[in-house]
């Protein structure tokens, strides 16, 4: 879901932004920037997640067992 929400969001930058031969260079930089920062989110959003997922199969496992 993270991930479609990513691949989504170039899709529309990538559309609203046609690259040309003539395009500067602080422009791409900032284009580098914008994505490095959603590539942190995303990875923020990746952990928070996992660990998420990983406590709740802590807590059922020791339910499942505790029986």
């Amino acid at each position: 879901m993270i991930f479609s929400n990513f691949e989504c969001n170039f899709k529309i930058r990538k559309s609203m932004k046609k690259l040309d031969s003539n395009q500067d260079k602080e422009s791409l930089l900032e284009e580098l920037k914008c994505l490095r920062k959603e590539n942190k989110k995303l990875a923020s959003q990746k952990d928070k997640i996992k660990a998420k997922y990983d406590k709740t199969k802590k807590e059922l496992k020791k339910k499942t067992f505790g029986r």
